[in-house]
């Protein structure tokens, strides 16, 4: 028998052209608006999802960063009170200070004249000297700054070390440090208990 036989170019498929047959006949046709409008919707949305996606992402790599350097901080200034011998009378003690919401300082206290039997072991600007200055990164706080909890001051006192804090206690026996956006959509958590070892947070 008889039978018809269109041949449809390729340049058809490339343009988007789509074949369709009708009463034995090959027909080209493209997409209907409402098609194009669907498409359109999803790849809308798709791609607002990959941008929230991508910014919490970041935002939550930059806390951990944070939170890392922090704990180094406190363990680096741990270190060097267990290194140094208190006789010498120039350094009584190396500690992390909370200057605001977003800075902190690694410092170390200096004996007076009577060397470290009158330092008072407490931060006081200008009479210490400031090792270094750190900042959070853009967008990240100390959420809890300023709450019963919050650790404000560590000093680690040589030889042991002996340590100080400010607040002198904190409830439950454990400070936080709460890092975070500003939003408060990621946080992370950094437990220290009152001999400067950081552990599990409480409640996290």
């Amino acid at each position: 028998s008889d039978c018809n036989i269109e041949v449809v170019s390729p340049d058809a498929f490339r343009s988007g052209l789509r074949p369709q047959r009708r009463s034995g006949q090959w027909y080209l046709r493209g997409f209907t608006l409402i098609e194009v409008i669907v498409t359109l919707s999803v790849m809308s949305i798709l791609s607002s999802l990959l941008i929230v996606y991508t910014r919490s992402s970041e935002l939550q790599i930059k806390i951990l960063k944070d939170k890392a350097n922090f704990i180094g901080a406190l363990y680096n200034a741990r270190s060097l009170a267990v290194n140094t011998f208190q006789g010498d009378g120039k350094v009584c003690g190396y500690g992390i200070y909370v200057v605001d919401q977003s800075h902190y300082i690694a410092w170390s206290d200096k004996g007076g004249a009577l060397g470290c039997g009158n330092a008072n072991k407490t931060y006081d600007e200008p009479g210490e000297t400031i090792e270094r200055v750190r900042a959070l990164s853009t967008g990240v706080t100390f959420r809890n700054f300023g709450e019963q909890d919050f650790l404000r001051s560590m000093l680690f006192i040589p030889p042991d070390p002996s340590v100080v804090t400010v607040p002198d206690k904190a409830p439950g026996g454990q400070f936080r440090l709460i890092l975070g956006t500003q939003d408060g959509q990621s946080i992370a958590t950094i437990g220290v208990n009152k001999f400067g070892q950081v552990e599990p947070a409480a409640g996290y």
